[in-house]
């Protein structure tokens, strides 16, 4: 599906983001996330224009879900 691979990297990035605040107690990315995150934005962005109102709140619930994942552990 279009912007699957792309949402996976954020996600990936989002765990590095939370392993890095819980070893330094700091919310700050590295460079190559930094860079991923930015890119990350874009997709959203042109997803946002493709997506039907059924589809946007599908993905509203499963960001939802893993965050009370990532939550969780």
């Amino acid at each position: 599906k279009v912007g699957e691979p792309e949402m996976r990297e954020q996600m990936q990035v989002l765990g590095r983001l939370i392993e890095r605040f819980k070893r330094t107690g700091v919310l700050r990315f590295d460079g190559p996330d930094y860079q991923l995150a930015k890119t990350g934005l874009y997709v959203m962005d042109e997803l946002a224009l493709i997506a039907t109102h059924a589809q946007a709140n599908a993905a509203a619930d499963f960001a939802q879900h893993q965050i009370t994942l990532l939550q969780s552990s």
